[in-house]
């Protein structure tokens, strides 16, 4: 399916956006389509087929918290193709503790790392990786 908006052939809509939710759900975006929305598996997306800077700047945010899931799943030998939506969140499941956070906040508070959105999973990740290459 594809999209003009801005003299271009796009493959969304000028006004999607990268919802803000728990992993879970664009997990299966990433994995597969919506054809009720008309959205591709977002895997496929590239920037400059986002229509502003923040949607491309969160297609990267969101690019790099899957890739982390995918590499897990890669070294178990999970599959990585589109099926049915309980078969399809079973690698995320597995493959959570590839980006997994501390249990506790750095002001010693407890996070309930099931409802962390993807953007806070990312922002941690990357945190994480800073204070490594320091180290």
């Amino acid at each position: 399916q594809c999209h003009l908006w801005g003299g271009k052939f796009r493959r969304v809509r000028a006004d999607f956006v990268i919802p803000n939710c728990p992993a879970r759900h664009p997990w299966i975006l990433w994995m597969c389509s919506n054809k009720e929305k008309q959205v591709p598996p977002l895997r496929q997306l590239d920037g400059h087929g986002m229509s502003t800077c923040k949607m491309q700047k969160r297609l990267r945010q969101l690019r790099y918290v899957m890739s982390k899931y995918e590499l897990n799943g890669v070294s178990k030998g999970l599959q990585q193709e589109c099926r049915p939506l309980e078969a399809a969140t079973q690698p995320l499941i597995e493959c959570q503790s590839s980006a997994a956070v501390d249990d506790t906040t750095e002001c010693s508070r407890k996070r309930r790392r099931g409802q962390l959105s993807w953007t806070v999973v990312g922002k941690l990740l990357r945190k994480k990786q800073k204070q490594q290459q320091v180290c």
